[in-house]
């Protein structure tokens, strides 16, 4: 490998090849980009995309046969870089289901050392959990995967239960973007909430981010505090949740305080985002959350799940405010609380550099690269 300068910092001659989802709206396909944006300065990055398969009822063999040699292409095409980097999220590759999941081919495919980041880890439970912690000892200790990375202490007890040794293992914060500067009302102005305090849940809606929680507090609050749901349905949701959470908005008669926005590109995310007072974040269950850093990037007051990776991040950061998971009326309680402070300019506000950066990231990333290869 060869050093040499590029734009003032080390570029590595090293080859790169990228596994994740790409350009497509799913949260680990925005946050690849970003890493990758930064990793370009140190390496050579190359991007292969995988389109996840996914199908509703029963497989065929014809189906299984064709993604099988979908993935092995796609393991193939690792083989041009020097370390092999995967995006790994279950869905990515068919899912837990034995029948369905296929990462095996990926990496029965690749020849070159594999960095996993492992964005979640599903234990399963009853019968279930055998079946998954055999599918996960067959990903995560494959013997071309050299390094994973987590984003929280949590996945990484998670992979140390499968049994990968610690020092097979980086925690590297979930980075916080600075997305400061956008300051107007156009989305109060156009749902007609000017003179509204506007909570706000970012992200795509899954039921472990508690939706029906916000719902169940937003009825304890006067009516001068609306709800914006700034996201949409998951490609991979077959859940029937967004469906159902619809619903309980008509059925609680909440219509007129909560609005969905669907999927929000980058800069209309930025004008939801000036028009948020409090974010929310009330998880049932997490390990790390994009969603959550990136609020705090916006520099909103946030009130989260006493939840133990949540619970690093306020300590680390600041600006968020803790209750008790699955209470509504705590919540209820702690929104009136950062909205009182807010009105009398007391409330505490994330740094306006909080955290650690994608570049940082990206520096951590090159480092393990050049250790396994």
């Amino acid at each position: 490998m060869k050093n040499s300068k590029v734009f003032g910092e080390a570029f590595i001659d090293m080859d790169i090849c990228m596994l994740t989802t790409w350009r497509i709206a799913c949260g680990i396909a925005h946050y690849a980009e970003r890493l990758v944006n930064e990793l370009r300065s140190q390496v050579n990055v190359e991007v292969v995309a995988v389109e996840p398969r996914l199908r509703s009822g029963a497989d065929t063999l014809r189906h299984y046969a064709a993604d099988a040699r979908y993935y092995r292409r796609l393991g193939e095409q690792l083989n041009r870089g020097d370390v092999a980097h995967i995006q790994h999220q279950y869905v990515f590759f068919g899912g837990v289901a034995p029948h369905r999941a296929k990462f095996a081919h990926v990496l029965s495919a690749v020849r070159v050392p594999v960095v996993l980041t492992v964005h979640e880890v599903d234990e399963g439970s009853g019968f279930k959990a055998w079946l998954v912690q055999r599918l996960n000892r067959r990903s995560f200790l494959h013997p071309h995967v050299r390094h994973l990375i987590v984003h929280s202490a949590s996945l990484a007890a998670s992979l140390r239960r499968v049994g990968v040794p610690s020092e097979h293992i980086s925690v590297l914060p979930m980075p916080i973007p600075s997305m400061r500067g956008h300051e107007f009302s156009r989305y109060k102005q156009q749902l007609g909430w000017e003179n509204k305090t506007v909570l706000t849940l970012f992200g795509f809606i899954v039921a472990r981010k508690g939706y029906e929680v916000a719902l169940r507090a937003l009825r304890e609050l006067p009516k001068e505090f609306v709800l914006l749901i700034a996201g949409g349905k998951h490609f991979a949701d077959r859940t029937g949740y967004v469906e159902a959470l619809q619903a309980d908005v008509h059925r609680l008669g909440l219509e007129e305080r909560v609005h969905i926005t669907g999927y929000l590109q980058e800069e209309e995310l930025r004008d939801a985002m000036s028009a948020t007072d409090i974010a929310l974040a009330p998880f049932h269950a997490m390990s790390a959350s994009a969603s959550v850093a990136e609020l705090l990037g916006y520099g909103k007051p946030v009130i989260a799940s006493d939840l133990p990776p949540l619970r690093a991040l306020a300590q680390e950061v600041g600006g968020i405010t803790l209750f008790t998971a699955g209470d509504s009326r705590e919540l209820a309680e702690r929104i009136t609380q950062v909205a009182r402070q807010r009105a009398e300019g007391s409330v505490v506000l994330p740094p306006m550099r909080a955290g650690y950066s994608f570049r940082e990231l990206a520096a951590a990333t090159v480092d393990i690269y050049q250790r396994i290869v």
